[in-house]
């Protein structure tokens, strides 16, 4: 792939969504300076900041990892500038790994995902699942 489609430089300003929870992905992108709040939630009655993170940290990266939906949504806290790395670079790059640590990271991705949703609220335990799955309702007679 060519360098200047995989990388490029964008800039954000103060509360811009940069990308919204449920999205699909195009992006992922490396923090030059400013900060950005990675959140969950954000239509519900609970939103959540998952982090606040800055220069030299990645966002965006684990809807690439996995090609699902975005899990967050993610908000420029100030002046932002980043590298957006393009989907086609990224997975390039992951389809070049070992394969054996390539799994380790797509364990890392689903796991990190099933905590967020436990965070925000939007996934059920197993516990609560089966429960859910074998609870009887008792008819009523008329």
């Amino acid at each position: 792939m060519d360098e200047s489609k995989a990388f490029r430089r964008v800039n954000f300003v103060p509360n811009q969504l940069i990308f919204d929870e449920g999205e699909q992905s195009a992006e992922a992108y490396l923090i030059r300076s400013g900060k950005v709040e990675i959140r969950v939630g954000v239509r519900s009655d609970v939103p959540r900041v998952l982090a606040v993170i800055g220069r030299g940290q990645v966002f965006g990266e684990m809807a690439l990892f996995d090609n699902r939906p975005r899990m967050a949504a993610a908000v420029a806290v100030e002046p932002t500038e980043a590298t957006a790395i393009a989907r086609d670079e990224f997975q390039q790059r992951v389809a070049d790994m070992d394969p054996a640590i390539r799994g380790v990271v797509l364990l890392m991705v689903e796991r990190m995902r099933n905590m967020v949703e436990e965070v925000a609220g939007t996934r059920r335990s197993g516990r609560q699942q089966r429960i859910q799955e074998t609870e009887v309702v008792p008819e009523t007679e008329d």
